[in-house]
């Protein structure tokens, strides 16, 4: 069998998916930081190092001595992790549609690893970080940094939760510049919200999410609001959930609010794809595309989980 005919395709494709790609919007990792992004990582752990605040010293005495600050230091670690989406395409003509510009093929895989990406971060942020030295020490998120769910009817999202969430990074004192704090809510909180009326009427702000019928993109209460839907498979069968981006336990559903440099990406390999032949599968085609990632929360201060009803 002649491989060589292959070529001009794993090219082609190659350079359709990466484009592809770079237009299927992530939710989260644009959002950080740039100084957090660290690409070209080598190893299995990547270390974001961190400095404690402190105040500087008041010169009381002429020809005194010279007082040293002795500020913290830490260190937190991201484990990046190899994922990859594979399809398998059968006929000739797949393989032709599977290179074009248009293809469904090329954005579900891309789109996959996308998704990938946003529930890295979002699980990062929430979930245990490495600490230490070598990475042998852990730390959860403080319960000072969970709002919980409430009992009805404050037990959806409420203006209440949004206000504690904003108060707590203040507290931590991070940025409250446009873009620099993101709140993450799902689709089922998207009626609570609509139903705050400091969120959706005229007297309070001109954003008139009313006019859009959703507050998605949009700046609100300090924060940029972004909708994680989960991953639902729209098949014929019927719709079925593959994955829960943003938690849900029974009916509660975690929201996040976090501030944009509270949390690092660690990226070991950029988006890298394989279209090749498979003889032991009948030579169908097997279309293949790797990212190797992790995160971390690096600031405590800069994450808060906020519990609501999912309606």
């Amino acid at each position: 069998m002649s491989t060589t005919i292959t070529e001009a395709h794993v090219r082609q494709f190659n350079a359709m998916l990466i484009l592809v790609h770079q237009q299927t919007q992530a939710l989260i990792a644009p959002r950080l930081d740039p100084v957090n992004v660290h690409r070209g990582v080598v190893g299995a752990l990547d270390d974001f190092d961190l400095i404690g605040s402190f105040l500087a010293h008041d010169i009381t005495d002429r020809h005194g001595d010279t007082v040293p600050l002795n500020p913290e230091h830490s260190r937190r670690w991201a484990r990046p992790y190899p994922t990859d989406a594979t399809v398998y395409l059968d006929r000739e003509d797949k393989v032709r549609s599977l290179i074009n510009p248009q293809s469904a093929y090329n954005r579900i895989i891309a789109a996959s690893l996308r998704r990938s990406e946003d529930k890295r971060l979002i699980t990062a942020m929430l979930g245990t970080a490495l600490t230490g030295e070598t990475a042998t020490g852990t730390q959860v998120l403080p319960t000072s940094q969970l709002v919980a769910i409430g009992s009805s009817p404050n037990d959806v999202m409420t203006l209440a939760k949004i206000k504690s969430a904003s108060a707590n990074l203040d507290a931590g004192g991070f940025d409250d510049a446009p873009g620099k704090r993101i709140m993450l809510y799902s689709p089922g909180q998207k009626s609570a919200i609509l139903a705050i009326t400091q969120a959706a009427s005229s007297d309070f702000t001109a954003r008139r999410i009313y006019d859009s019928g959703n507050i998605n993109g949009q700046e609100w209460m300090g924060f940029t609001w972004i909708m994680v839907p989960d991953v639902k498979n729209q098949g014929a069968s019927g719709i079925s959930t593959l994955e829960r981006m943003l938690p849900l336990t029974s009916t509660t559903r975690t929201c996040v609010a976090f501030a944009t440099d509270s949390v690092g990406l660690s990226i070991n390999q950029e988006l890298n794809s394989f279209l090749d032949i498979l003889p032991g599968k009948q030579h169908l085609w097997q279309a293949r595309a790797v990212i190797d990632m992790g995160a971390v929360r690096i600031l405590d201060g800069g994450v808060v989980s906020i519990a609501a009803l999912e309606e």
